[in-house]
């Protein structure tokens, strides 16, 4: 057997057993009690009976007003306005007062428009039977004693239940709204979370993109610069292993040192190294890594490099590596110029190189437009320099002849990554 439902706002769904049979079922017994006296009390068979059936209907709509309150209510209501038509009389107003209990439990589940709809019938129904009973007696009623048995015993007992109802009523409304927004904000929440969880796997990506790719395409270019000497010129190919070496050693030592820090595990000196292998200083390093492939990598430095935001540097870093990774490994070119410039409130990196170009070095299936091409490496730039509130721009070569001859990467970032908010 489950246990009945509550008026919402009354009781909650973690009260005691007994105590919801309480209050569910423990007002029914009134209107029986009311329904002992009056059977005691008719002197008719037909009044006995009538008594009986009453108290009993009216009994199982009080026990039932919370589950089906508009079909208590009407239940208990006609019950009431059937007494007149039997001839009851005296006690049979005690029992006018009983659909006071089911309007209550009405006006806690409906609008208030519709609960003041009940109580003023509930009202005119109990003083039109008080009416209808005084006319009834064989004795003269006065008129002081017809309006209070008529008008304000029946008020009260309306208003007071409309009250009750209707305190409820808010109760439950507020507690409803408490119960949406607390889903609302673990909906949020939950939207929230996929989003933070999206965007670290999106960086995640793209630093392990970044020291991944360019060290990979350095090994790969001296790789193949040992493999073509390695008949003729045997000490240069050796150059060129060590220097594979080299590369993979600073590749895993970035990666660990990445992974350490994602793990939360860096302490000051970790923290430290990783800091320095990430700020501007090393740009000179990364042209020189370059250089040693063979390319003609050149690089002008104008300004102080250390009022550069570490942030602001790693983001310039990672642009320069990109750029130089794509100048080695697409666009087979023999010459690459950076240029850094530290102004007094910005700081630009042009990185250029004399390849195939945009149209040259992109894929068949690939449109024009580089910043709509499906590599990582330019979706990478881009969302740095999005975060920093810099500028990105992908374009042919200064100086080439045509859109096929040389690439141009070209960024103009804030001095402090606080300036940009």
């Amino acid at each position: 057997m489950t246990a009945p439902a509550t008026v919402p706002g009354a009781l909650g769904p973690d009260e005691p057993r007994w105590l919801v049979l309480l209050w569910t079922l423990g007002p029914a017994v009134v209107p029986l009690l009311i329904g002992m006296v009056g059977v005691l009390d008719g002197a008719a068979p037909s009044d006995r009976i009538w008594w009986g059936l009453a108290a009993t209907v009216t009994a199982v709509a009080v026990a039932a007003r919370i589950r089906h309150p508009v079909a208590c209510w009407l239940g208990a209501l006609l019950v009431v306005l059937s007494g007149p038509l039997q001839g009851s009389s005296g006690t049979v107003l005690l029992l006018a007062f009983v659909p006071a209990l089911p309007l209550a439990a009405l006006t806690a589940v409906r609008p208030p428009r519709t609960s003041l709809a009940a109580a003023a019938a509930t009202w005119a129904a109990l003083a039109g039977v008080a009416v209808v009973l005084d006319g009834l007696e064989e004795r003269a009623t006065g008129a002081y004693t017809l309006i209070v048995g008529a008008l304000v015993l029946p008020g009260t007992a309306v208003l007071a239940s409309w009250l009750i109802g209707y305190a409820l009523f808010v109760r439950g409304r507020y507690a409803q709204a408490l119960v949406d927004r607390a889903r609302t904000l673990e909906r949020e929440r939950d939207t929230e979370a996929a989003r933070a969880v999206a965007e670290e796997r999106t960086r995640i990506a793209r630093e392990l993109h970044d020291v991944v790719s360019h060290n990979v395409s350095v090994m790969l270019v001296q790789a193949s610069a040992a493999d073509a000497v390695w008949e003729h010129d045997p000490a240069r190919a050796r150059e060129a292993v060590r220097a594979v070496q080299d590369t993979g050693r600073a590749a895993m030592g970035e990666l660990r040192s990445m992974l350490r820090a994602m793990r939360g595990g860096d302490d000051e000196a970790a923290g430290a190294e990783r800091r320095a292998q990430e700020s501007l200083d090393r740009l000179p390093a990364l042209v020189e890594q370059v250089r040693a492939t063979g390319l003609d990598a050149r690089l002008a430095v104008h300004g102080d490099v250390s009022g550069v935001d570490p942030a602001v540097g790693v983001s310039l870093l990672r642009v320069a590596q990109e750029a130089l990774t794509n100048a080695l490994r697409h666009a087979d070119a023999r010459r690459v110029d950076v240029a850094l410039d530290v102004g007094p409130d910005a700081v630009s990196l042009v990185v250029q190189d004399d390849g195939r170009g945009l149209a040259g070095s992109r894929g068949v299936d690939e449109p024009e437009d580089p910043a709509r091409r499906g590599g990582h490496g330019l979706v990478g730039m881009r969302e740095r320099m999005t975060v920093l509130g810099g500028e990105l721009e992908v374009g042919p070569a200064v100086g080439g002849e045509g859109p096929s001859v040389g690439t141009r990467v070209a960024v103009r970032a804030p001095l402090r990554q606080d300036a940009a908010r």
